[in-house]
């Protein structure tokens, strides 16, 4: 949603609110002290008749208006942001050593910007606390350290940072389905048990969309060590994978963290909270995820094919990429990736129903995608305001394109894409017709967990979104 689509009482609703959620999306000029900021400034309110909205900075600074030097949107349209560049650097560091880190408090320490503005900052441009970075990076570890080594178990547990075995046990058999030593023992079939409590149905209806009549999903992982072909499973205690052909040890390990991510086994929604609807719904379907693409251009495909059309006939579009692309591992046929979509012919697109509109920013994001080669573990240390700024300089990406995107695509949890039909769908039956700036206002509440409240309300329709 930019300028152009939001109601001026939209955007003031918005800056009054602070959200930062809608830096980047339009610009706030007080006329009363001639200054211009963005919509998270925490300077004192103006008064409404002092407002004047802009799309851009160089708009505000024509019509005579600086920056402000509290919110400073000079450095953010510059992408200069020093506090966020703060924190990138430490959860670079944080993922390249995460034995380096004792604690929280050595993360503050390291980051000499005091314990509560810490945790502000680290929930304000990645959406999690210093905590669960370092407690996920700790995993990452353990798990690495599992698959080049056929070793001692507990030696990788304090070599990832774990100072306590029962913890390092525990946390890893939630995030990967199975304990440490049948992670380094891997055969080709791997059980692998659902963290508790979780909801699986709208999980597998989600991941298989495209095949909804399949019990088992031959699919493949996209690993770094390669596509590791497999066939899914699923009951009601258990997500059963088997590997095909003979993938080597580390491949096997990798392409079980990549199906443990797509089914969203790290995602922890135990702080969602809201009123009796969104409680309800939790309710219904406890330990509800975000599902997640296979990778960021599968996630990327999905958004520019389903922007303003229904669910169906976007179902039907993706088919026939599959079929136009033919990209197949062994048996199994997939979604293409960047390199084939970059290469083909806006006009074999338009053939199989898609406006050129829509196949040509294909095709165009999809030549950005096959050249910069973005990867979830490079995206990992950027934070969401950095990732919001680069895709929202693309072509054909707008605020709702890039939320949906790492939301689906890399695990964003605070995301919400901006304006989703289905999101309004779901808060239209859950309380009526509402007044402009409702939707935001109300979705503010479940910050951090923005992303996962909207599946909730997406949930509650009943439909795969």
């Amino acid at each position: 949603m930019t300028i152009m689509m939001m109601t001026r009482e939209q955007m003031l609703n918005r800056f009054y609110a602070n959200d930062a959620g809608y830096d980047g999306q339009f610009i706030t000029g007080v006329l009363s002290t001639g200054i211009y900021c963005l919509p998270s400034c925490k300077a004192r309110a103006p008064k409404a008749n002092n407002v004047q909205f802009f799309e851009r900075p160089e708009q505000a600074e024509e019509a005579g208006l600086r920056p402000c030097m509290r919110c400073r949107p000079d450095d953010f349209y510059a992408g200069r942001d020093l506090d966020g560049e703060v924190v990138e650097q430490l959860v670079g560091e944080i993922y390249a050593d995460p034995s380096a880190f004792d604690d929280v408090p050595g993360i503050v320490a390291r980051g000499g910007m005091g314990a509560t503005k810490t945790n502000q900052m680290f929930l304000a441009h990645f959406g999690n606390t210093p905590g669960q970075i370092l407690q996920r990076s700790r995993l990452d570890r353990f798990a690495e350290l599992l698959s080049a080594s056929s070793g001692d178990v507990a030696q990788c547990a304090f070599d990832s940072g774990f100072q306590s075995l029962s913890t390092a046990y525990d946390h890893f058999g939630r995030r990967f389905g199975l304990s440490p030593a049948a992670f380094r023992d891997m055969e080709k079939r791997v059980l692998l048990r659902w963290p508790k409590p979780y909801t699986v149905q709208p999980v597998w209806t989600y991941l298989t969309r495209l095949d909804p009549e399949i019990t088992v999903w031959e699919t493949s992982a996209d690993t770094k060590h390669g596509e590791v072909p497999m066939h899914l499973e699923v009951t009601d205690q258990h997500l059963y994978l088997s590997f095909v052909g003979e993938p080597d040890r580390v491949a096997r390990h990798a392409a079980c963290r990549e199906v443990t991510r797509w089914f969203g086994f790290g995602q922890d929604g135990s702080a969602l909270t809201g009123d009796e609807t969104i409680r309800r719904q939790v309710f219904q379907t406890p330990g509800l995820v975000v599902p997640q693409t296979r990778n960021l251009f599968e996630a990327l495909m999905w958004v520019v094919v389903g922007q303003q059309i229904n669910l169906s006939f976007a179902f039907r579009l993706m088919c026939r990429l599959r079929e136009i692309c033919n990209h197949r591992v062994g048996d199994v046929l997939l979604l293409p990736n960047a390199n084939q979509v970059a290469h083909l012919d806006a006009a074999r697109l338009r053939e199989n129903q898609f406006s050129m509109r829509k196949a040509q920013t294909l095709i165009d994001l999809a030549q950005w995608f096959d050249e910069h080669q973005p990867q979830l573990d490079q995206w990992q240390c950027l934070s969401s305001k950095r990732l919001q700024r680069m895709l929202l300089d693309l072509k054909g990406l707008g605020p709702w394109s890039v939320g949906y995107l790492l939301l689906r695509g890399a695990g964003r949890l605070e995301m919400i894409p901006q304006g989703d039909a289905g999101l309004l769908a779901a808060l239209r039956r859950a309380y009526g017709d509402f007044e402009k700036g409702f939707p935001e206002q109300h979705m503010s509440q479940f910050f951090p967990l923005g992303g996962l409240a909207t599946m909730v309300y997406w949930q509650s329709l009943k439909e795969t979104i």
